[in-house]
């Protein structure tokens, strides 16, 4: 009897897997909030010079009146030289700057003055951050097959919310960047490892429902950010906030067992078979006496080739992709010591010879630009809500919200119409939405405010390209030669870790070319909408 049909013989959703599922998942609740905290904490406020008491009070006459796309405001990084305009002549602010605290308290970017020259810093922290994700990926993933999934996870957790925490105490920018890059290299040993644990207690064929779920969890994680946000405006507290919760899965080491296929990996039959009766009792199921016995040297050596491991992931989990987040691109990465080995040494001469394949290396590259688009434009939208009209709070709450119907709307999709004509379709939907939202004015010419519209088609988009996640997931596994499936989404995975670093970012590089003076005012949806539209230009390869 090998495990999946143990897991089929202790019941599909039975009431030992559904508990521990859902302990398990609230494990990622932390990895959201240290993942989008950016939103809020490193959004920067209205601001101008500061201007001394001895110059009077802030007026055209001490700061400069500059208009852009037809709206002026005081200049933020410029007053006229020894504060009066009868000299003529500006000068950066030489006493700093005055935050406006209506709406954001505080933010490391009135922290540490992160604007006019500096204000690329901000955004090049969170791609740091990411930076630390991708390199998490790498390194927490063997780590967890070497030690066991559990402890790492919890171990993770722990660790990173003692580096939050130290994050909130962050005594200037450098101090502030290297500790949150250290939080993202752990995101993956939390988000990742606490799926696996979660999904695999599940029959195969069961695991679909499960993975969908999971994308649940994380939507409500970003909900539940929006609100601690909202009710704490200084960056210091929330920072502190989002991480001190981790500390309580402590009681985990009690309540949550070990990976039922990596003890077996491991020989540790014993313990595999505890945590098997332990959910035979509580699911009401009487199990064979031999489980494991003299199956159980076949069980432990029997080699997961890579095909199974895409296979099991593409087949059954890839609706758990839809909302986005980094960590879950490398869960086709997550298997054995033993099941690696298998892996790279059957997929390697395969990669190999298949690569002088024309058709392979064009759907190669077309897969790695759908995902390279698909984490610019998902977290370009998510980290950049502040920016849409309206409030920035409910904004945020809101495009989480939109994810929870595009989970379920999108599998129904996949189902029905395969895998191609929906990916396309979405992809239109998501580069119209973004784009037209670029040439939308808030105020008609007779004054009709246009901002509900404006939001409204802005989360048609994030609805859209949440979708995408779940259907290019499904997709790209299905197009490659079973045997080198593995080696082919890597690189396709490196891709989506180089678009997600690169999300927070574009809005700060674009503002450092010409190119800047020729777009309108909302060009970053212009740009992300252009880049996904051409990704439907892209999408040639065969049905899947």
């Amino acid at each position: 009897m090998d495990l999946d049909e143990i897991l089929t013989l202790l019941g599909r959703y039975g009431r030992y897997q559904v508990l521990v599922y859902f302990t398990v998942c609230i494990l990622v609740f932390p990895s959201v909030w240290h993942t989008y905290v950016m939103s809020f904490i490193g959004v920067t406020p209205v601001h101008h010079c500061a201007i001394p008491s001895a110059a009077g009070n802030l007026s055209n006459s001490t700061v400069p009146w500059e208009c852009e796309d037809k709206e002026c405001s005081f200049s933020e990084c410029r007053v006229y030289f020894n504060f009066t305009s009868k000299s003529g002549n500006v000068t950066s602010c030489p006493d700093g700057w005055i935050y406006d605290k209506s709406i954001f308290e505080s933010t490391i970017v009135s922290e540490y003055d992160l604007v006019c020259e500096k204000k690329v810093l901000s955004s090049t922290s969170q791609s740091i951050f990411s930076v630390g994700v991708m390199v998490g990926a790498l390194v927490m993933t063997n780590i967890s097959d070497r030690f066991g999934r559990k402890y790492v996870c919890l171990g993770s957790a722990w660790v990173q919310a003692v580096l939050g925490i130290i994050v909130a105490f962050s005594p200037n920018f450098i101090v502030f960047t290297v500790m949150r890059f250290l939080v993202g290299c752990l995101q993956e040993g939390i988000g990742l490892v606490a799926f696996v644990i979660a999904i695999e207690l599940f029959p195969p064929s069961c695991r679909t429902i499960p993975g969908v779920f999971f994308n649940l969890f994380w939507a409500s994680g970003m909900m539940l950010l929006g609100l601690f946000a909202y009710l704490i405006r200084d960056w210091r507290y929330l920072q502190i906030c989002i991480s001190l919760p981790s500390f309580l899965t402590i009681i985990y080491i009690w309540i949550m067992p070990e990976s039922i296929r990596w003890l077996i990996a491991r020989g540790r039959f014993d313990e595999a078979e505890k945590v098997i009766n332990r959910a035979a009792r509580m699911n009401g199921v009487t199990l064979p006496d031999d489980i494991f016995g003299r199956s159980a040297v076949k069980i432990a050596m029997k080699p997961l080739p890579a095909s199974d491991n895409a296979d099991e992931m593409s087949a059954s989990d890839s609706p758990s992709l839809s909302n986005g987040h980094a960590e879950v691109n490398s869960r086709v990465q997550l298997c054995t010591d033993e099941e690696n080995e298998s892996a790279s040494s059957q997929a390697s001469s395969s990669f190999l010879s298949y690569l002088r394949s024309k058709t392979l290396l064009t759907r190669i590259a077309i897969m790695g630009y759908l995902w390279l688009v698909n984490g610019l434009a998902y977290y370009g939208l998510s980290l950049n809500t502040a920016q849409l009209p309206g409030d920035a709070y409910w904004n945020f709450i809101l495009s989480a919200l939109v994810e929870i119907p595009a989970n379920f709307i999108v599998v129904i999709l996949l189902q029905k119409l395969g895998r191609k004509y929906p990916t396309v379709v979405m992809h239109l939907i998501a580069a119209a939405a973004l784009i037209s939202t670029a040439f939308i004015p808030r105020k008609t010419a007779s004054g009709a405010n246009l901002e509900v519209l404006i939001n409204a088609i802005a989360m048609t988009g994030k609805f859209a390209i949440s979708a995408t996640y779940a259907a290019v997931f499904l997709y790209a596994p299905e197009i490659f030669p079973t045997v080198a499936r593995y080696a082919y989404n890597r690189p396709i995975v490196e891709m989506h870790f180089l678009g997600v670093g690169q999300s927070a970012f574009v809005r700060s590089l674009l503002n450092l070319v010409p190119l800047r003076r020729l777009l309108p005012k909302n060009w970053v949806n212009t740009t992300i909408g252009c880049l996904v539209y051409s990704s439907v230009q892209l999408l040639s390869s065969p049905e899947g």
